[in-house]
């Protein structure tokens, strides 16, 4: 896990859903004040404080020999790209759930979190690992994982997305974080030909 919880001057993989979103909100100010550095957000729950606890114990689950906790930074792009897990030629993006009885499948942003990684690595290869927590697992940190439940999805690279997509506006984010400018979609969307 990785230990440096400074946000500012870098967009991270876990962005992605709010860099290709609707810029004219209140979570995206509070987001972008966070990376301007004005701001910062220490929010935590349990669920996310067991999500960090488990993490490693449902990667190491897989039986792979894995490195773990790589940063990966594109100043250039101002992304900083955080990895849980990875082999030679594949990342491993480790999440976790609540428990239901419904089939869980991963949210979209999960799915862009993955293209942003395979982008910063150049691996395109990823496995988006999921694990089922159950209310014991989030009031007892130091339970093991059962390797029967953990849920493994393949995601592949979207080239496209991550070209036509994603990069022109981080290219832009990065250009206003640069500037400290506050970023504006309608001038995005003139310069881009939107």
């Amino acid at each position: 896990m990785i230990t440096n919880k400074d946000r500012s001057k870098y967009f991270g993989a876990s962005d992605t859903s709010k860099i290709v979103g609707n810029w004219d909100t209140k979570t995206f100010m509070e987001l972008y004040l966070v990376k301007l550095g004005v701001a910062e957000n220490n929010f935590t729950n349990t669920y996310l404080m067991a999500g960090n606890a488990y993490e490693r114990k449902i990667a190491e689950s897989l039986g792979l020999k894995m490195k773990f906790d790589r940063c990966i930074k594109l100043p250039k792009l101002r992304l900083r790209v955080n990895l849980d897990a990875e082999t030679k030629d594949c990342i491993y993006e480790i999440k976790t759930h609540k428990a239901t009885e419904k089939e869980w499948r991963p949210p979209t942003s999960y799915i862009q979190q993955c293209q942003v990684q395979m982008f910063a690595t150049g691996k395109h290869k990823c496995k988006l690992v999921a694990y089922p927590m159950t209310e014991e697992n989030y009031e007892n940190f130091f339970l093991e994982v059962d390797r029967e439940k953990v849920e493994v999805f393949d995601i592949p690279y979207d080239e496209q997305w991550v070209k036509n997509e994603y990069l022109p506006r981080l290219v832009y984010l990065a250009e206003c974080l640069k500037k400290r400018k506050t970023p504006n979609m309608r001038e995005f969307k003139e310069r881009n030909n939107v």
